[in-house]
């Protein structure tokens, strides 16, 4: 523990117990309790104002826990300075860990300023737990530049303007009015992720598997490629990873 069969966005009740259909969707609600979800001293989790769809969302760490009791987090800030939080706020909370992304909904119990900032939660009484297929894909629209590659992996045309519209840890459904490879050859996807209020820049090759001509859904003069990762910086692909869980929790919660 960080926006195509696209996936949902974890509803404003996290732990609502609605059924899904496991073939429509890519990725699996299930109901744990917190301690099953086996997160870390020192995770970073993310804070939303409950039954605020465009509420700023703030990383904090988590700090601890006692079951039944309440949860520990630290208090967010804002351009390093920490926000107020009033005793009483109704907050969404996200967490990833391992390959499953969980959200449950709480309210501050008591936000301390002493000895150190920090809020007391609530502890909640269940958690929802998205169980992340690996080709499940969310929603993006994330700008691109993309190189095509030859046999040997080096680069043999110019960047080419893409648009990334759904990702998933395997692949991603790009959109450009340009051509840029045919079916089978690579590409060098580069574009930026937001992650924990941390912008990165993402270098990762892809074959093509799929090419489409515009249509409706993907704009006049427009040709869609299906894209599968292949190789690429390990850290590179733990950050897809991170955002990819990140965004399928937030889509499930619109």
């Amino acid at each position: 523990m960080p926006d195509s069969s696209p996936a949902k966005d974890a509803p404003d009740n996290p732990a609502s117990n609605s059924a899904t259909n496991p073939a429509a969707n890519p990725a699996a609600n299930t109901t744990v309790n917190l301690d099953e979800a086996r997160l870390q001293i020192g995770d970073s989790v993310q804070i939303q104002p409950l039954g605020e769809p465009n509420g700023a969302r703030h990383y904090v760490r988590l700090i601890g826990f006692a079951k039944n009791g309440s949860v520990l987090l630290s208090t967010p800030k804002v351009d390093g300075s920490y926000i107020f939080v009033r005793d009483g706020q109704n907050y969404v909370v996200r967490a990833f860990s391992g390959k499953n992304a969980y959200a449950f909904s709480t309210t501050v119990i008591r936000s301390v300023a002493v000895p150190y900032p920090y809020l007391h939660l609530s502890y909640p009484k269940d958690v929802r737990a998205l169980v992340v297929r690996r080709g499940a894909r969310a929603k993006v629209n994330l700008i691109a530049s993309s190189r095509r590659l030859d046999a040997q992996g080096q680069e043999v045309a110019e960047a080419v303007a893409a648009s990334i519209r759904n990702v998933s840890i395997s692949g991603a459904l790009i959109v450009s009015p340009h051509p840029l490879g045919l079916q089978g050859e690579t590409l060098r996807l580069s574009f930026k992720l937001s992650l924990n209020d941390m912008v990165t820049l993402v270098t990762l090759d892809g074959v093509i598997r799929a090419v489409n001509p515009g249509g409706e859904e993907i704009g006049p003069g427009m040709i869609a490629y299906g894209l599968e990762f292949v190789g690429g910086n390990p850290q590179d692909r733990i950050t897809l990873t991170a955002f990819v869980y990140q965004k399928l929790l937030e889509q499930e919660a619109a």
